[in-house]
């Protein structure tokens, strides 16, 4: 490969970085204020129609209602029919955001009443996710980007992966994460993609990584 070759795939893959996060920029005020607990969902849709829109309320539902079945601390009694029956009733707010590795895909981030649901779960004690700040060192190509945000999203604790800042190799990410950031930090390390930069005495909930590759 020649050297106007290389010169032009490297300026291509930094367009195709700076375009997933120019995507992702206008989607942030809208999921900034979501909830982001055992009440919100993020699905895959293919479009924004109604037809398409149900759906994902009902999926959503039966996701949120499965969480709060298997928590300890929460149990129900009442018949569940009528809620799914309606799923759209019980929808507090809705948006959509596009997807950094397919940008013709989009999802939708579903957000429960849980104070409607609290009529057939009334006992709550869920525990909220809380939002980590990650930066990750290493990008160098939408190639790389996209595999690392992939390998977080298959975390089962993790609920959402946000793009915050791209800066030459660096990326800046919101991990919105039910569950420890300790155990979040060591599946990353024993994964071996990942290099912790973090110091042991850091903010945890600011952790710095390295992406070495798959």
């Amino acid at each position: 490969m020649s050297h106007l070759n290389i010169y032009i795939e490297f300026i291509l893959n930094k367009i195709r970085i700076f375009l997933a996060y120019l995507i992702l920029s206008f989607a942030l005020p809208v999921f900034a204020q979501e909830k982001v607990d055992i009440y919100t969902v993020v699905l895959p849709v293919e479009n924004q129609l109604e037809p398409q829109r149900q759906d994902a309320f009902a999926t959503a539902l039966q996701q949120v209602v499965g969480n709060l079945s298997a928590s300890p601390n929460v149990k129900s009694d009442a018949d569940l029919s009528e809620i799914f029956a309606h799923p759209e009733r019980y929808v507090e707010s809705y948006s959509y955001l596009s997807d950094p590795e397919q940008t013709d895909v989009l999802q939708i981030v579903v957000h429960f009443d849980s104070q409607a649901l609290g009529s057939f779960f009334p006992q709550q004690h869920v525990a909220q996710s809380q939002r980590l700040n990650v930066q990750i060192s290493g990008i160098t190509s939408a190639e790389t980007l996209n595999a690392a945000m992939h390998f977080l999203r298959q975390i089962n604790t993790v609920k959402s992966v946000m793009i915050e800042q791209v800066s030459g190799e660096n990326i800046i990410l919101s991990v919105f994460l039910q569950g420890n950031s300790n155990s979040f930090a060591q599946i990353l390390i024993d994964s071996q993609h990942f290099v912790s930069l973090s110091a042991e005495d850091s903010d945890q909930s600011t952790l710095q990584f390295k992406w070495v590759g798959e």
